[in-house]
């Protein structure tokens, strides 16, 4: 675009007027500022940290988030607490034991803040239809595997993903109220990820296999 066509009409005749702005526009060529501003800033599916947190405002979402920590570490039964989600666990599986977590807030990265303000932005726009999360998840999750969304019914719907969710992921989809769900249904996610028993092209026959745990 020419910058003559951003004058309004009403100083479009002003010789002088003009002749500064094209004085302007020849000692200063804003192509590489525009270029950087459109993908630092502007673009959220490119930009960095200061245009997140731009859009993050916009969006009304924090980069900050409440998420469940896992305090699984090695050790010998009797470390274990009863909690089935927490037990000690051999060598080789999982780190040393760090102590007490003194929060559950966490920061989140560049990308899965990225993630959480595309689901808040989606949720502004949507129409809360089977067809439109459908298309957003398509969006979101683009080359990661098959994702979709199913009505089972009695006011609940379900995200099942083909696929593994990052911790945040998980955490954005099923404790943040950004995704359009239609009031007062309830939104669960699945992750589907094989070797599981079946009869499918894709699944295992027996004795290969687990059977399914939803």
């Amino acid at each position: 675009m020419s910058w003559k066509e951003t004058i309004l009409t009403q100083y479009s005749a002003s010789p002088r007027l003009l002749a500064i702005i094209e004085t302007f526009n020849q000692a200063m060529n804003l192509d590489d500022f525009t270029d950087k501003f459109i993908d630092e800033v502007w673009d959220v599916t490119t930009n960095g940290t200061y245009g997140l947190d731009i859009w993050g405002k916009i969006a009304n979402v924090s980069r900050h988030i409440q998420s469940d920590i896992s305090s699984n570490s090695f050790g010998f039964s009797e470390a274990d607490d009863g909690n089935i989600n927490d037990h000690p666990s051999p060598f080789n599986e999982v780190p040393f034991y760090a102590g007490i977590q003194e929060t559950e807030t966490v920061r989140l990265t560049d990308d899965a803040y990225r993630t959480l303000i595309l689901a808040k932005a989606f949720s502004n726009i949507s129409m809360a239809t089977i067809r439109e999360m459908n298309r957003f998840l398509t969006i979101l999750f683009k080359g990661r595997g098959k994702v979709f969304c199913v009505d089972y019914g009695e006011m609940r719907m379900g995200i099942i993903c083909e696929f593994y969710l990052a911790p945040y992921e998980k955490v954005i989809l099923n404790k943040y109220d950004v995704l359009p769900t239609p009031q007062g249904v309830l939104l669960t996610t699945t992750q589907l990820v094989p070797p599981y028993f079946g009869f499918a092209d894709d699944a295992y026959p027996f004795n290969d296999g687990a059977f399914f745990k939803g």
